[in-house]
C-alpha cells in the first residue's frame, strides 16, 4: 500500500502481486477498484454505483463505456 497526501487530503493505493492498482481509497472513504484481464490490461473500474468498462484492440485502448 502507498498513500499521497495533497493539499491535505489523503489517498490510499492497494496494489498487486503485478504492480497493478487494484484499488484507490480517498479522503472520504470511497474505494474505487480495478479489473485486470490475463494479459494485465484493465477491463473495469468500479467505484459505489459506477462501473466503466475498457475495450481493448491489442495493447490499444479501444472504448471506455460507463
Amino acid at each position: 500500500m502507498t498513500e499521497r497526501v495533497r493539499n491535505g487530503w489523503r489517498t490510499v493505493f492497494a496494489w498487486d502481486g503485478f504492480n497493478r492498482m487494484k484499488a484507490a481509497t480517498d479522503h472520504s472513504g470511497i474505494t474505487t477498484t480495478f479489473t485486470y484481464d490475463a494479459l494485465g490490461c484493465r477491463i473495469a473500474k468500479r467505484s459505489e454505483d459506477k462501473t466503466t468498462l475498457f475495450g481493448w484492440d491489442g495493447d490499444v485502448l479501444a472504448f471506455d463505456q460507463n
